[in-house]
C-alpha cells in the first residue's frame, strides 16, 4: 500500500482513501510511541491513567449509543404510526369505494 501511496503521490495524483488511511495509521503509531518514550509519568501511572481514560469513554460511548438507540427506536415508532394511519385510510377508501359500486350497480 505504502508504494502505491508513494507512486500516486509522486505521479502528482491525489492519493486515495486507503493511502491517507495508511498514512494516519503509521503515524498515529509514531506519535504513540514518542509519547510513550517521553511521558513525565512513570509506567505504572500510565497504565493506570489509560484505564481511567478507557472506561471513561466506554461511558461516553455507552451513553452516545443509548441516545442513538433511542432516537432510532423513536423515528422507527413514527414511521410505523405513520404506514397505519395510511393504510388503515386506504382500506377505509377501498371499502367506501367498494360499497359505492356495489349500490350503483344494484340501483341499475
Amino acid at each position: 500500500m505504502a508504494t502505491r501511496f508513494l507512486r500516486r503521490f509522486n505521479d502528482g495524483g491525489a492519493p486515495d482513501g486507503v493511502a491517507i488511511g495508511v498514512g494516519v495509521l503509521v503515524g498515529a503509531a509514531i506519535g504513540a510511541g514518542a509519547a510513550l518514550l517521553m511521558a513525565p509519568a512513570s509506567g505504572e501511572e500510565t497504565r493506570a491513567r489509560l484505564r481511567r481514560g478507557a472506561r471513561r469513554l466506554q461511558r461516553q460511548g455507552a451513553r452516545v449509543l443509548e441516545d442513538l438507540w433511542d432516537e432510532a427506536d423513536y423515528r422507527a415508532r413514527r414511521v410505523a404510526r405513520t404506514a397505519w394511519r395510511r393504510g388503515r385510510d386506504a382500506a377505509a377508501r377501498a371499502a367506501a369505494e367498494r360499497v359505492a359500486a356495489f349500490q350503483e350497480a344494484a340501483a341499475d
